[in-house]
């Protein structure tokens, strides 16, 4: 990330980004906390991981996949899915 973003601001990113994955069941929610977690790590100065939602998106899944291999994420904006996969 090129320019520093206050707290307060990474927070509500992340927040809003979060919408995008309604709370679910337990593979859902694991995939929820996992995703915020990174996103927030991924946004912070001292990050050593990407600050991107492909890249949060992407750890959130291979955690969760490692329990229930078939796992897909509900997600209520479906083109924004498409959207990052196509950016790639």
């Amino acid at each position: 990330m090129s320019q520093v973003m206050r707290v307060q601001d990474v927070r509500a990113l992340v927040k809003e980004e979060m919408k995008r994955y309604p709370r679910g069941g337990a593979s859902q929610n694991l995939f929820r906390a996992v995703y915020e977690m990174t996103r927030l790590h991924g946004l912070s100065r001292k990050s050593t991981i990407p600050g991107t939602p492909e890249a949060a998106h992407d750890a959130a899944l291979e955690t969760v996949r490692k329990q229930h291999p078939d796992f897909a994420p509900r997600v209520i904006d479906p083109d924004y899915l498409r959207d990052m996969s196509s950016s790639r």
